[in-house]
């Protein structure tokens, strides 16, 4: 068996569930933010056998989608820069980073029993 995390953003969780239950497969949502941008995520936990692993990760890439660059505003430490008297945290650096699809992990599940 498989337990597989997937982590959507949020305004997806909704699609991938119904997708995910079409094909017959059943998930738990956690809501979870993400690190970087602190934007609000989902992740589903889902329990399959080892062989149906890629139909699953097929069927959360078709709703997910591709991954999309946007720039923002990364905000950097003055006191690192040798700047003494600024504020801590002073203006932005644009970055472009993608954002969308999905992060998928799959570990062994030992145990699976639902009552």
């Amino acid at each position: 068996m498989k337990l597989i995390y997937a982590i959507v953003e949020r305004d997806n969780v909704e699609r991938v569930t119904d997708a995910l239950n079409s094909k017959g497969y059943q998930a738990t949502v956690i809501s979870s933010t993400g690190g970087f941008l602190k934007k609000g995520n989902s992740t589903l936990m889902i329990c399959t056998e080892d062989e149906k692993l890629q139909e699953v990760v097929k069927v959360i890439k078709a709703v997910c989608g591709e991954r999309i660059s946007v720039d923002v505003d990364v905000p950097y430490n003055a006191m690192a820069q040798g700047m003494q008297h600024a504020p801590v945290w002073v203006g932005g650096i644009r970055q472009t980073i993608e954002v969308g699809g999905a992060v998928i992990m799959a570990v062994d599940a030992c145990y699976y029993e639902k009552i």
